[in-house]
């Protein structure tokens, strides 16, 4: 699994528990705080719809006879929601990284790159 800068782990969310090591001033953080707050806040409702349908998805689906045409009516009905998503949370991102400096995001790269590592070697010694 390979992701670049804005891609995979809530970055805004790790930048800030890292803020110390990031070298954050308080005017980051605030930023950065408040693009997060608003992403949740803008993201949750449709979250919820999201899920809603999926259950309903899941209803039509344990029918003796499933019926295909209102599954993909509820399938497509999903699709803007999570388009939608997905679009917000590449914009808190790229907010979020124009609030970091050059030297901000590269520290935070091998932060990621280090955690990453991490999770793996600990991945490998719980299957071992």
């Amino acid at each position: 699994m390979h992701h670049r800068f804005g891609e995979g782990a809530p970055l805004i969310s790790i930048a800030l528990r890292h803020k110390t090591e990031l070298n954050l001033s308080a005017d980051q953080v605030a930023n950065l705080e408040k693009i997060r707050s608003n992403y949740q806040a803008q993201v949750m409702p449709l979250v919820q719809q999201v899920r809603a349908i999926d259950k309903e998805i899941a209803t039509l689906r344990q029918q003796p006879q499933a019926n295909l045409i209102q599954i993909k009516a509820k399938i497509q009905q999903a699709e803007p929601l999570r388009s939608e998503i997905r679009y917000q949370r590449l914009e808190a991102l790229e907010n979020g990284k124009s609030i970091l400096s050059a030297q901000q995001q590269d520290q935070l790269k091998n932060l990621l790159v280090s955690m990453r590592q991490n999770f793996r070697k600990s991945q490998t010694r719980q299957a071992s």
